[in-house]
C-alpha cells in the first residue's frame, strides 16, 4: 500500500536492554497515542530486527514534511513525559531523519520491512533519479513483496 502521507520520521534506535520491557510498553501506551493525535500525524509503526543493528525501527507517517516541525510537534517534543525522559535515555544506536516521499507503491502492508541508508546528498540524489516508479514497481512485482518505498532524508 502507498504510504499515507507525503512525510515521514524514520528513526533507528536500539535500547539497553534492563529498559527494553519498558521501552515497548512506553512505546505502545503513551508515545505512539501521543504522536498520531499531533495534527498531521497519520500513522505510527515499529518493527523488530530479526537480525542486525539497531534492533528497532520507529516509523512515522506526516500528511506533509512540515508537520515534523510545526508547532504542535515542536510543543510536544519540548514537553517530554517523564516516562518519556527516562526511556530516551536509554536509547543505543539512534539514527533519526525526517523524509519527504519520493516514490510509494504497493498494494498492502507487509509484515517484514528492509531499510537501506544512503548517505551523502549526491548519491542519494542520483538514486532517487535512477529508481523512480519503475524500479519500486519491479520491487513489488516480486514474489512476497507487498510494497516498496523511496524516501529522500532532509
Amino acid at each position: 500500500m502507498a504510504l499515507a502521507g507525503n512525510g515521514v520520521l524514520a528513526i533507528w534506535n536500539g535500547i539497553a536492554e534492563a529498559a527494553e520491557a519498558d521501552f515497548v510498553n512506553w512505546h505502545i501506551h503513551e508515545h505512539i497515542p501521543e504522536r498520531v493525535v499531533v495534527p498531521g500525524f497519520l500513522r505510527g509503526r515499529r518493527y523488530v530486527a530479526i537480525q542486525g543493528r539497531p534492533k528497532y525501527f520507529n516509523f512515522y507517517e506526516t500528511e506533509t514534511v512540515d508537520v515534523l516541525t510545526s508547532a504542535a510537534y515542536r510543543a510536544r517534543l519540548d514537553a517530554p513525559s517523564e516516562w518519556t525522559k527516562r526511556v530516551v535515555r536509554q536509547f543505543r544506536q539512534t539514527s533519526r531523519t525526517i523524509c519527504s516521499v519520493f516514490a510509494s507503491l504497493g498494494c498492502g502492508d507487509g509484515a517484514f520491512i528492509a531499510t537501506i541508508r544512503l548517505s551523502g546528498a549526491e548519491q542519494v540524489e542520483r538514486t532517487a533519479a535512477q529508481a523512480g516508479a519503475a524500479v519500486l514497481r519491479s520491487l513489488i512485482d516480486a514474489p512476497g513483496i507487498v510494497a516498496a518505498h523511496l524516501l529522500r532524508g532532509h
